[in-house]
């Protein structure tokens, strides 16, 4: 209580002790029933074996409330992410000229300001009890035994919980219930990957195979789906735990799509090993850096495209909307010619070196991106003050023509053509995608080692 107190003055000292009687009623009713080693001679038949089937329970550690998926605990990291929760729901009253005067109307502002104060986190406090409690709890009994335990504390039963929570979508942000997260630039298609390995190798070398996120807001899925975008924003790890075809994939997947980020999925088995999903050391090949690049450019002339078409059909000056069609035209062209070398390429019979394929490949990704900042030029100077996404456009052309110039020099290099013996770290999925800002979701993780896990703990942590 002092701890949570003196991190979270805002917080009543009435409601963290509510809070923290909730979370000793828990942990008591989760723990296992103690033994009782004494005997009552008067109790009836039915009392004594009634006494000797929950001595037994206690004896094989079987218990009456939250049973699956235990042992839990319900401890000061629960209480200090709910306190959390509750002051970030309810934003500190702005002070005003009311709340510095000494008169007696004045006082009277500031104890209705507190009381309203008071009650806003009371009821975020009820609300939030549902995602950390209620939604982390495996049956139905259990859920039921907490609402009664939830009610014993608070003296009733907790307010929202059965609620649909509303679902606000903008293009800067995305709402659900008391949950907001705010939107990426470009919403970026999920990519899944049969394997860890081959997950791994996909960011590595070949290119992810990416769909467009199909979105299904079910009314049942809206509370969880709140918990897990509340989970996500504040960058917790959220553990989705489900029968087989329970929507625990496409709910990750409907949370990326309203969100606007890029989703990798990553199937987890109990042959991954670690190297799998942070990286290892592998052999220098010049190609795979220019399919990682080829990967980026794609989806810079993908976000590229996008934006000059909604610009055209914003456009208010005349003559803007076609430039920006004509920019989009040439820069779609640009992307056709490269993918039209590269298919003539593979159809030769006398094929080129690996090294002056790559070369070949580099130079038609420099034309694209060169496409790409003709589009950039093409909108007007109003968009590039205002739209922070042109401003993230840019910097991503800047970024890409720096790293084709610096494949250009490697594969001009005569030493290039001679890799053997060179190895260089190349970084896993796992790493890849936090370095990038994406989500993952590691299918299977209760199949994979627990070696494996332990050692994503840090990378998981907040």
């Amino acid at each position: 209580l002092f701890i949570a107190g003196a991190l979270h003055p805002r917080v009543p000292t009435q409601l963290l002790r509510r809070m923290v009687d909730l979370l000793d009623a828990m942990q008591a009713a989760a723990a296992p029933p103690p033994a009782s080693a004494s005997a009552d001679t008067g109790a009836s038949a039915g009392e004594v074996a009634a006494a000797a089937g929950a001595s037994a329970a206690a004896a094989a550690g079987v218990r009456d409330f939250a049973a699956a998926g235990g042992p839990w605990e319900f401890n000061l990291r629960d209480l200090l992410r709910w306190c959390d929760l509750v002051e970030g729901a309810v934003p500190p009253p702005p002070p005003t000229a009311a709340a510095m005067d000494t008169d007696d109307n004045a006082d009277g502002a500031v104890a209705g300001t507190a009381a309203e104060e008071t009650a806003a986190l009371d009821a975020a406090a009820q609300h939030f009890a549902r995602m950390l409690f209620s939604h982390r709890l495996r049956t139905h009994e259990d859920r039921a035994k907490l609402l009664r335990l939830f009610s014993s504390v608070w003296g009733c039963p907790p307010a929202g919980w059965q609620e649909q929570p509303a679902v606000l979508l903008s293009p800067r942000g995305a709402v659900v219930g008391r949950a907001v997260v705010p939107r990426a630039a470009d919403p970026a298609p999920h990519a899944s990957g049969a394997t860890a390995a081959a997950a791994a190798a996909a960011t590595a070398g070949a290119s992810m195979a990416s769909s467009t996120a199909e979105l299904h807001l079910l009314p049942g899925s809206l509370p969880l789906l709140e918990s897990l975008m509340q989970t996500l924003s504040r960058s917790w790890m959220a553990l989705l735990v489900g029968g087989a075809g329970g929507g625990k994939t496409a709910l990750a997947r409907c949370a990326a799509a309203l969100s606007g980020v890029r989703l990798l999925e990553i199937s987890l088995t109990s042959g991954t090993d670690t190297s799998d999903l942070l990286g290892s050391f592998e052999q220098l090949e010049p190609e795979r850096r220019v399919q990682e690049a080829s990967d980026r450019v794609q989806q810079l002339a993908h976000c590229m495209s996008q934006r000059l078409l909604t610009s055209s059909s914003g456009a208010a000056t005349p003559g803007v909307a076609p430039a920006l069609l004509a920019a989009a035209q040439d820069l779609q062209a640009a992307w056709a010619a490269h993918m039209a070398a590269l298919a003539a390429a593979e159809r030769q019979a006398d094929a080129a070196s690996p090294i002056a394929a790559a070369a070949q490949r580099v130079g038609g990704l420099r034309s694209v991106v060169t496409a790409c900042r003709a589009g950039i030029a093409a909108l007007a100077p109003s968009f590039l003050e205002s739209d922070g996404m042109v401003s993230e456009l840019v910097s991503a052309a800047d970024a890409a023509d720096s790293e084709l110039a610096s494949l250009a020099a490697l594969l001009a290099d005569e030493a290039a053509a001679a890799v053997g013996g060179r190895f260089e770290w190349v970084d896993g999925a796992l790493t890849r995608a936090i370095e990038r800002g994406g989500w993952v979701l590691l299918e299977g993780a209760n199949l994979c080692n627990p070696t494996v896990l332990d050692r994503l703990n840090p990378l998981l942590e907040p």
